[in-house]
């Protein structure tokens, strides 16, 4: 049996408890009533020494039945304060279920989350390895090749130097001759010579590109 259950089954046995003790005390009452009834009575008739004998005798035990009704009722006001506690703690133990209930939809919720990325990531990973057992593609760079790549757009960049001055003073050349000479051979090489320089400088891209 939980501790929920226990509290509820004696919160119940104490109201039991409450119930008997508030027969017991009508009929105490009952039982005082009868005797006032007695008293009153032998107060209306002629007394004689056996009535004062037992009237003593009933105040006596009125006395009694009065401090036996105080003490009750001090039982059950204290009785009634136990099963407002238990009412309270009760109360409390079902605001802690609902927090407990509420803390394991929770729980199930995020179980649920690291399923599925547990699922996911060793879906990942037997990808990962089939990527390893592969033949490697991707080509790692060799120092030595980067360094005559470098090299090489740094010639590069002086024969398109070399280039474009050759043919500036071609054209300026073939400017003055064609005016003064109209000589064709000249044209045809500066065409040349353009053709060239235009190559040379797509190939430098190229490798530019690459690199």
């Amino acid at each position: 049996m939980s501790e929920h259950s226990y509290l509820i089954a004696e919160n119940l046995e104490l109201k039991t408890q409450v119930q008997n003790l508030k027969l017991e005390i009508n009929q105490w009452q009952s039982h005082y009533d009868d005797l006032s009834m007695k008293y009153y009575q032998l107060q209306q008739s002629k007394i004689n020494p056996n009535d004062l004998l037992e009237y003593e005798d009933l105040k006596i035990q009125q006395q009694r039945y009065q401090e036996q009704e105080i003490q009750q009722s001090f039982i059950i006001k204290q009785q009634n304060q136990f099963i407002l506690n238990l009412q309270q703690e009760n109360r409390d133990l079902i605001d802690k279920v609902d927090q407990l209930k509420q803390k394991a939809k929770n729980y199930d919720c995020l179980k649920q989350q690291y399923q599925n990325l547990e699922q996911a990531s060793q879906k990942y990973f037997e990808e990962l390895e089939m990527i390893k057992q592969r033949p490697p593609t991707i080509i790692v760079p060799n120092p030595d090749v980067t360094a005559l790549y470098r090299e090489i757009n740094r010639l590069n960049a002086i024969i398109q130097q070399m280039c474009k001055n050759s043919i500036e003073s071609i054209c300026k050349t073939s400017y003055e001759y064609k005016n003064y000479q109209n000589d064709e051979s000249i044209i045809e090489n500066f065409n040349e010579q353009k053709k060239f320089y235009d190559q040379t400088i797509k190939k430098s891209d190229e490798k530019k590109q690459f690199y």
